[in-house]
C-alpha cells in the first residue's frame, strides 16, 4: 500500500533541517575538519582524521616528534603513496629505522594500503604542552604534612606518605 497523495488539506512535507542553532553542542574538532579540510585535501589527506588522530595513530611516545606534511599518490595507477613527514632533530633517524612500524600504523589506522612509502623531511616540530614545573609548598603545608606522618617508622613507607601529602596539597 502506498502513501496517500498529498492533498489541499494534508500537504507534502518537506524534510527541512534544523537551524545550526537547534543541533546543540558540536566539537571542535568537527568544526575544524570541516574548515580545514578541503586545504587538507590539497595535500593528499582526503582522510584528515590522520592529522587530528596522529598521536592515534602513530603513538603518544613518537607523536610530539613528528607531524605529517603531505600523501601523494602513485603514479600510473600503482597501489600505494609515499607519506612524508616532518620530523625533529636527531628523530629523522628514530622515525627511519621505524618507518615500517608507522606505516603499518598509517595503513591500519585508515583500513587500506595507501601509503607503501615514508619520507621524512628534517625540520623544526611545533612542541607540544610544557610541562609546568611544580609550585613549591608552602612552608605551613610541609610542616603540617611532617606533623602527620612524624609516627610512622618505616622510612620507605613515610617517604611515600609525604609525597602523597604533597601531591593532594597541590591540587586542593
Amino acid at each position: 500500500m502506498s502513501p496517500p497523495e498529498p492533498t489541499a488539506a494534508t500537504p507534502a512535507r518537506k524534510h527541512r533541517p534544523d537551524p545550526p542553532f537547534r543541533r546543540g553542542l558540536q566539537s571542535a574538532a568537527s568544526a575544524v575538519t570541516r574548515v580545514a579540510g578541503p586545504m587538507w585535501r590539497k595535500r593528499g589527506f582526503a582522510e584528515s582524521r590522520v592529522i587530528t588522530d596522529w598521536p592515534a595513530v602513530v603513538g603518544e611516545a613518537i607523536a610530539p616528534y613528528c607531524v605529517p606534511l603531505r600523501i601523494t599518490r602513485p603514479r600510473g595507477g600503482e597501489e600505494g603513496g609515499a607519506l612524508y613527514i616532518r620530523a625533529a632533530g636527531s628523530w629523522a633517524v628514530e622515525l627511519h629505522h621505524l618507518s615500517p612500524q608507522i606505516l603499518d600504523r598509517v595503513n591500519g589506522f585508515l583500513g587500506f594500503k595507501a601509503v607503501t612509502e615514508l619520507k621524512i623531511v628534517q625540520g623544526p616540530v611545533a612542541a607540544g604542552p610544557k610541562r609546568r614545573r611544580p609550585k613549591p609548598l608552602p612552608p605551613d603545608a610541609r610542616e603540617l604534612i611532617s606533623d602527620a606522618i612524624a609516627d610512622v617508622g618505616d622510612d620507605g613507607l613515610r617517604d611515600a606518605l609525604e609525597r602523597l601529602g604533597e601531591a593532594l596539597h597541590k591540587k586542593s
